[in-house]
């Protein structure tokens, strides 16, 4: 039983974390996707 739960909260701890580390790596993805746009658009309003 208690074996049962420990290995039930274990798992539970594994996936928070493991859902917390794609969401940040996602948002890391997105915040790098948006920075390198906007410099974009600065080098073209740059070059015009």
């Amino acid at each position: 039983m208690e074996r049962e739960r420990e290995e039930r909260e274990e798992r539970e701890e594994r996936e928070e974390r493991e859902e917390r580390e794609e969401r940040e790596e996602r948002e890391e993805r997105e915040e790098r996707e948006e920075r390198e746009e906007r410099e974009e658009r600065e080098v073209a309003m740059r070059d015009t």
